[in-house]
């Protein structure tokens, strides 16, 4: 397994508790606070150390741990939320990673890059970040063996910088893969 960044991020985890889109199921917010991030060759991990859980407190000191797993191929898109700047300018907030299964959302804001060196923690972009999301996420699909060439040829395309831009936010559509 190769780790392509590991970082701390405050971060939202929400998912529906139901994946039957046919059914209407509120959303459910499993996790609030800051965590730690782990970007690897094949998935996202998440592990919240501080902040409110589906179970309760989560702290240095104790309480419930909260931990997601999203393997690259569950990833249906990844965008750059942006906002608007009290002078008309845009800036980037926070990454969001849509999944496919279960249905959900996770957002996390970067903050600090931790991997390769720890003890040399610095600050991360949030652009920098959702790209090398994308791009993890990118390399993993064009290594499925189940995937038609014109699959292949759209991942490829995203991992070269095509992207959506809706509203303020920048997009880019990956729609999930099989392995």
């Amino acid at each position: 397994m190769g780790i392509l960044l590991g970082a701390q991020f405050p971060v939202a985890g929400v998912v529906l508790p139901n994946p039957n889109p046919t059914v209407n199921t509120p959303i459910e917010r499993i996790c609030d606070g800051s965590a730690e991030v782990l970007l690897t060759d094949r998935r996202m991990a998440v592990v919240l150390i501080q902040g409110s859980g589906k179970l309760g407190r989560v702290s240095e000191e104790g309480g419930t741990v909260v931990a997601i797993e999203v393997p690259y191929q569950a990833v249906s898109s990844v965008a750059v939320v942006r906002k608007r700047t009290t002078l008309r300018g845009v800036k980037d907030r926070q990454v969001r990673c849509y999944t496919r299964h279960p249905i959900g959302v996770v957002d996390f804001e970067p903050v600090v890059r931790m991997f390769p060196a720890p003890s040399k923690a610095v600050r991360i972009a949030v652009s920098e970040c959702a790209d090398t999301l994308v791009d993890a996420i990118c390399a993993d699909a064009v290594s499925a063996t189940l995937m038609s060439n014109e699959e292949r040829l759209r991942f490829n395309e995203v991992r070269r910088g095509e992207r959506v831009v809706e509203d303020l936010d920048i997009v880019a559509e990956l729609h999930g893969y099989n392995r």
